[in-house]
């Protein structure tokens, strides 16, 4: 019932992601907020936080989600306010010190890690500037090895599927509800919430 806990284990710099204490490496997302309302942040509906309902799928979506697109106009309580106030205000400093930590983690591998092989299972077409898939195995884990993360609104095709599939939002054109869906990270509940 309660929310799994994602951690960075190397040094990480997002507006979203822990820093300091105990909680370092720890990203912050709604998704993965216990149950109920957060009297501290009004801003995030109980819509917005862990059900048990969610799947594996569904956090990792939104976490790659949040970890690839900040916003900058987080108005909640960032985990890492330097590193908000970096993306808002120096945007070059930021990605500067984002790329020098990725690095930095590469070199902090023990020396027996072997990584992943990819195998090249899928073929990838280009087509209207999103990314397509010809799948064998819709088994999630599998696919991460040898998907690329989908960027912009090409991400969201699964979430406006299955919004579609409830027969919701008939009167929005499926590029109203990938706009939706790219301003909520994904978030299904708060654009049902929107459509109804």
């Amino acid at each position: 019932m309660e929310p799994p806990e994602f951690r960075v284990l190397s040094s990480f710099w997002h507006p979203n992601v822990y820093n300091k204490g105990e909680d370092n490496g720890k990203v912050c997302i709604s998704i993965l907020h216990p149950p109920g309302e957060d009297e501290r942040n009004t801003l995030e509906t109980a819509m917005m936080r862990w059900t048990p309902v969610q799947t594996m799928r569904s956090v990792f979506i939104s976490i790659l989600s949040l970890l690839s697109e900040p916003d900058p106009k987080d108005a909640g309580a960032p985990a890492n306010v330097d590193a908000l106030v970096m993306f808002r205000n120096n945007r070059a400093e930021y990605d500067k010190k984002c790329h020098e930590l990725a690095a930095k983690s590469v070199t902090e591998l023990p020396p027996d890690f072997e990584p992943v092989q990819m195998e090249e299972k899928n073929e990838l077409q280009k087509k209207d500037d999103e990314l397509h898939y010809e799948e064998d195995d819709d088994d999630f884990f599998e696919s991460l090895k040898t998907k690329p993360v989908l960027q912009g609104k090409a991400r969201y095709k699964d979430e406006l599927n299955q919004i579609r599939a409830t027969g919701m939002g008939a009167q929005f054109s499926d590029d109203a509800i990938l706009d939706m869906l790219q301003e909520t990270r994904g978030d299904i509940a708060v654009v049902i919430e929107r459509l109804l």
